[in-house]
């Protein structure tokens, strides 16, 4: 089996952009893409949610950075299945040539 990467993007209702990485690779079980997403959910925007043993120290400094430039609403959220593949989706507001909106 070939293995596929879609990338897609659209603003949303709310004046944010989302956009989505989506693979047909192993995906994760439920409770590990329920781990992960409550440790993005609930991490500092300080950068100190470094758990010793973890992986995936990148996708915490993403969203980390995400957070801190836009505001706790914004960032990155997973959605996979096991043995069918993960979606990513970034989360990040709509930006104007005036500023920022919904920051």
């Amino acid at each position: 089996m070939f293995s596929i990467i879609k990338i897609t993007g659209a603003r949303k209702d709310d004046d944010s952009i989302r956009v989505e990485v989506i693979d047909n690779g192993a995906g994760m079980t439920e409770e590990q893409v329920s781990s992960l997403n409550e440790k993005l959910n609930s991490a500092k925007t300080d950068g100190a949610m470094l758990i010793q043993g973890d992986k995936g120290f990148g996708i915490m400094n993403v969203n980390n950075r995400i957070r801190l430039n836009f505001g706790d609403k914004y960032g990155l959220y997973y959605v996979s299945k096991k043995d069918t593949g993960t979606r990513v989706e970034v989360t990040i507001p709509y930006l104007t040539k005036q500023g920022v909106e919904n920051v």
